[in-house]
């Protein structure tokens, strides 16, 4: 992600930041319409990986969203990254479809799952 990509997150209230101890260790990016919410992107710090944080700050977030009247939140994610798949089954996501060839990683095409939380 840019620098201005993220100062439009930022400028549009879509982005959380991750803290541990006082320290910013991550972020979730988001965009809100309505009654519904996309994930684009959660990120955080190699180092504090494995500790539970994105689970818990996507558990808050959640909570956040329930409190501005979001219904449904929307994730896409490469399928192959079963660290995250993983994180976003153990929130209750469900698969709802499937992109095909959608990520680009140098000259080779992945798929993208598709995901949905029902708030």
């Amino acid at each position: 992600m840019t620098f201005s990509q993220l100062v439009n997150y930022f400028n549009n209230n879509g982005l959380y930041s991750i803290e541990l101890d006082g320290r910013s260790v991550g972020y979730i990016a988001f965009r809100k319409i309505l009654e519904e919410a996309e994930l684009d992107q959660i990120v955080i710090d190699e180092q504090y990986r494995n500790q539970k944080l994105g689970y818990r700050s996507l558990l808050l977030w959640h909570q956040q969203l329930v409190s501005n009247n979001v219904k449904k939140v929307f994730l896409e994610v490469r399928l192959g990254n079963d660290p995250a798949i993983r994180l976003y089954q153990a929130l209750s996501y469900q698969r709802i479809g499937v992109r095909k060839n959608y990520y680009r990683v140098k000259d080779q095409f992945y798929d993208a799952l598709l995901m949905e939380l029902v708030l």
